[in-house]
């Protein structure tokens, strides 16, 4: 074994990778916060989409467009809403099991729902 000169420099550091000019941005970007008529618009806009809701019915539209309605403007105050949502996932499932509804567009809404929900726990 060598011993080390009394001037000489430690060994240098392993440098860390530097992150990903995507990671940089989630990291100093504040989380987005949806707002309940943004999660309302996106849950439309995949119930109208060509994909994966395009063989939607206009008729099964027009229903789960009025019970998201109704479940965004409750009667009966705040806990009305909750349960509006839950009523929601209900005629979804309802659909699916008659056939009128695609489990791919059964995805999608339920998604679009999970965010109806996020929204309305800040709102």
């Amino acid at each position: 074994m060598v011993p080390a000169a009394a001037g000489a420099e430690p060994p240098p550091k392993q440098a860390q990778p530097a992150p990903s000019p995507t990671a940089r941005l989630i990291e100093s970007t504040p989380s987005a916060v949806i707002t309940v008529e943004q999660a309302a618009a996106g849950f439309t806009t995949v119930l109208r989409a060509r994909t994966p809701c395009g063989a939607t019915d206009d008729d099964v539209v027009l229903d789960l467009t009025q019970v998201l309605q109704n479940a965004l403007t409750p009667q009966h105050g705040p806990s009305a809403r909750a349960s509006g949502t839950r009523s929601l996932r209900q005629k979804l499932s309802d659909r699916l099991r008659e056939g009128r509804l695609t489990p791919a567009c059964l995805s999608e809404l339920e998604a679009r729902l999970d965010d109806l929900d996020t929204a309305l726990r800040h709102d």
